[in-house]
């Protein structure tokens, strides 16, 4: 059966590919007939076009993995970000130190930023995908990039190989598995970063449909890094080391663990709620 996975895997990587060579058709007026079919650029265009529709309901958990910070520019360890996780301006500009701007106008920087510079990296997919699926994929490129998710750059160009992510949603992999695919992307230069697996678990969570815009919103944004307990997301062994198989570690959603974090997650005191950092 890993056989069969890794060959279908490897036969959707060619498609990818090959979609970047020949570009993906756009639906409009003139072959509105024609992208009646069910062809794979036809899905690519649905999921790209819902993913910006979606914006509403995915800002709220980009709320709850980046937090706001106010309105002044702070370092993130990277690089000077905006509210939000917002690092790069619609014009293109980095943001730099210094910089200021309104909650209104950060939500609306993060928006362009999703449908300009992450939804169009959908059109590799080839599968049509679920509102809960885009939402979860979207916040994985959010984090990790077009490129690394796709292998392609914005503008089409082959740049690297297509991630097991992208080969698993294309080849109808279960959502488990998806998400387990997500935590390849683990290191921050050659380290393990235990706040990339901590997001890893949020990411998928928002896949599977556990973490939804409506109940994060009472929750503590950016809160779940603090953990320090790498088995309130992942599965252990007997020594409390991660499980890796296949190269990827096994996220923990057992009601167990799901209803654990929303414990640990809930405010204390004086902490804010998702729904109170936003504009």
């Amino acid at each position: 059966m890993k056989n069969v996975k890794n060959v279908k895997r490897l036969f959707w990587g060619v498609v990818v590919l090959l979609f970047a060579a020949l570009g993906a058709k756009k639906c409009s007026p003139s072959n509105e007939e024609e992208c009646q079919d069910n062809t794979p650029e036809d899905v690519a265009t649905y999921n790209v076009n819902r993913a910006c529709e979606l914006f509403d309901e995915l800002f709220p958990l980009i709320a709850f993995c980046e937090d706001s910070k106010g309105e002044e520019a702070y370092h993130c360890g990277a690089r000077w970000t905006l509210a939000y996780g917002v690092t790069v301006y619609p014009d293109g500009r980095r943001v730099k130190k210094g910089d200021c701007c309104s909650l209104i106008e950060a939500k609306e920087y993060c928006r362009y930023h999703v449908c300009n510079r992450v939804a169009p990296f959908l059109m590799y997919t080839t599968r049509k995908m679920e509102d809960r699926e885009i939402l979860g994929t979207l916040l994985f490129i959010y984090n990790v990039g077009g490129e690394n998710f796709s292998g392609c750059s914005l503008d089409g160009r082959v740049v690297g190989n297509p991630s097991s992510v992208l080969q698993a949603i294309n080849v109808g992999d279960d959502a488990q598995d998806v998400v387990n695919c997500m935590t390849g992307f683990r290191r921050s230069g050659r380290k393990l970063a235990k706040g990339l697996l901590k997001v890893r678990w949020v990411q998928g969570a928002v896949y599977m449909g556990i973490l939804t815009s409506e109940n994060v919103l009472a929750l503590t944004p950016a809160k779940f890094y603090q953990t320090k307990n790498l088995g309130n997301y992942y599965e252990l062994d007997a020594k409390r080391n991660l499980i890796e198989v296949d190269g990827f570690y096994r996220l923990r959603y057992d009601s167990i663990t799901i209803n654990t974090f929303f414990r640990m997650n809930a405010p204390k005191g004086r902490e804010k709620t998702v729904a109170q950092i936003m504009p």
